[in-house]
């Protein structure tokens, strides 16, 4: 058996040199520009997280830009809708994902198809319902209620409006949000023989 290496203490200097090169946040544009930068870059970083938080622009899109300096959104749209180079899945969190390793979620697709996800179970089948009602008259919800993505995510709904305009209560609010997360698979969005070009984002 080999024997083990011993630990080489790292400067701070070192440490954050290795770390801003693993992120490819030492040069100036690591992935060209276009949509094909774009999904460069999520298949370096293995995916890049859908985030709420808005602070100028939403957070993936920082990211992005932080490493193509010539990004724009059309690029992403263009990735996703049309190159089909990344897609719209769950890894932590709701995340663009490289095509590439669509395989590698096929596995949980089936599982959440067949068996629901632990998180809903006690949401109930009035309250599904209800949900697939307004996705189909509405299209996908939002939180904010602005048109700034891609996909069916460009047919957002502000639940925060929607709760103050048609007097739907907190419960009600909540339970779309939470449901809403799981609805693609109830309503069968995503199929889990499908390629990438034919997934319908959440």
């Amino acid at each position: 058996m080999p024997r083990a290496t011993e630990p080489r203490p790292l400067t701070k200097t070192e440490a954050r040199r290795i770390w801003l090169h693993a992120q490819r946040l030492d040069t100036n544009e690591p992935f060209g520009a276009g949509p094909q930068a774009v999904a460069a870059a999520v298949d370096h970083l293995g995916y890049v997280q859908i985030d709420t938080i808005h602070v100028i622009e939403r957070c993936h899109h920082h990211i992005l830009y932080s490493r193509i300096p010539a990004y724009a959104r059309a690029d992403l749209r263009q990735a996703q809708s049309v190159d089909k180079s990344v897609f719209e899945y769950w890894t932590h969190a709701l995340s663009y994902d490289p095509a590439k390793d669509f395989r590698f979620f096929v596995p949980a697709m089936r599982e959440h198809r067949r068996e629901g996800h632990r998180w809903f179970a006690s949401v109930k089948p009035e309250d599904t319902r209800k949900v697939m009602r307004l996705l189909r008259r509405d299209g996908s919800p939002a939180y904010d209620g602005k048109q700034q993505d891609v996909g069916r995510t460009d047919h957002r709904i502000d639940f925060t409006r929607r709760s103050r305009v048609r007097g739907e209560s907190p419960r009600d609010i909540f339970t779309m949000t939470a449901c809403f997360a799981s609805a693609s698979s109830v309503a069968g969005f995503v199929q889990p023989s499908a390629s990438p070009a034919s997934i319908a984002t959440t």
